[in-house]
């Protein structure tokens, strides 16, 4: 895994969501178990357009050339990615969500896996 690869599936992956939380955001927490209020719409499409604006950096940020804001993006990334997969975990075992955030946790955990290792396999080089 390297730093183009791992950051243009987190920008695919984080545009889709942001799409679907910008949207749709009913329907695409019904499908995760959860009812929302219009306070609870509101704070899904802001999320939604915070995802989105990170899946935009992400992809301009792709081919960047080995470096220090490589590394520097990477570890970023990591600790966003290690924050969501706390939130997923706590969003399932309190059961805010159902057994399907099981699948954006594992994603959120691979993608995390892929920073680790373009951090620390010194996968930066082309």
């Amino acid at each position: 895994m390297n730093f183009k690869s791992i950051t243009s599936i987190t920008a695919v992956l984080t545009f889709f969501n942001a799409i679907l939380f910008l949207v749709i955001p009913g329907i695409t927490m019904s499908n995760l178990g959860g009812n929302l209020t219009s306070t609870g719409i509101m704070n899904t499409r802001f999320a939604g357009a915070c995802a989105l604006g990170l899946s935009l950096v992400l992809w301009q940020v792709r081919d960047i050339p080995p470096s220090l804001m490589q590394t520097t993006i990477s570890r970023i990334m990591l600790l966003v990615m290690l924050i969501l997969v706390v939130v997923d975990l706590d969003g399932i075992l309190t059961g805010s969500v159902n057994q399907r955030g099981w699948i954006i946790f594992v994603t959120d955990l691979l993608v995390a896996a892929g920073f680790i290792k373009v951090i620390f396999t010194g996968t930066m080089k082309k």
